[in-house]
């Protein structure tokens, strides 16, 4: 059993990275993720955890990669957001409505490249996948 969580939570921290930029609050905060072997901080990453083999690598570099927002996406919806405080009401929507089905989108393809990934793993790699991604319980859905 593994007793220290890597630094990368690489696939959630994806997710959650690609929503957070997605949604237009906090664009410029959107970082990438850590290179595998460099997780962030002090803490060991996934790649050298889960002990990955080299094809399974090549999953998990594809997975980090499906939760990157192209540049210029990234750069179009920061422009548009800059937008919004001069926009009309119509036009937030329009750009809410855009930003939630990419959001959606954005899930959708993050989860079909860790199903690729985690399909690859042993069943000793998997039971660790699971136990170092899950959430810790603080991080319960945010207040209200």
């Amino acid at each position: 059993m593994l007793s220290k969580r890597p630094s990368l939570l690489g696939l959630k921290s994806a997710s959650l990275a690609a929503c957070a930029f997605l949604a237009g609050a906090g664009l410029a905060a959107a970082q990438p993720l850590p290179a595998p072997g460099q997780g962030a901080g002090s803490g060991p990453d996934l790649v050298s955890l889960l002990h990955l083999r080299p094809d399974q690598v090549a999953a998990f570099h594809a997975l980090e990669a499906a939760g990157r927002p192209p540049p210029a996406e990234r750069a179009r919806l920061q422009a548009k957001a800059q937008q919004m405080p001069t926009a009309t009401t119509p036009e937030r929507l329009a750009f809410q409505e855009e930003v939630m089905t990419m959001q959606v989108d954005a899930f959708h393809h993050v989860a079909e490249a860790e199903r690729r990934f985690y399909a690859l793993l042993s069943p000793e790699q998997k039971h660790s996948f699971d136990q170092l991604t899950a959430p810790h319980p603080q991080q319960g859905p945010p207040p209200r």
